[in-house]
């Protein structure tokens, strides 16, 4: 069953556009990087997350 937050769609949304991605990461792709993180949160522990 799926989370109300949608996790399990979201999580086949990264797998699916991951595998569509070039075979080697030899680069920064920024189109494909907007694509995979919505928003990144700083917190004031200085930690970096991201979150969707």
């Amino acid at each position: 069953m799926e989370s109300a937050d949608g996790t399990l769609a979201q999580t086949e949304a990264l797998v699916m556009a991951l595998e569509a991605g070039p075979e080697d990461w030899d680069s920064f792709d920024a189109e494909l990087f907007d694509e995979l993180v919505e928003k990144i949160i700083v917190d004031s522990n200085g930690q970096n997350s991201s979150s969707g």
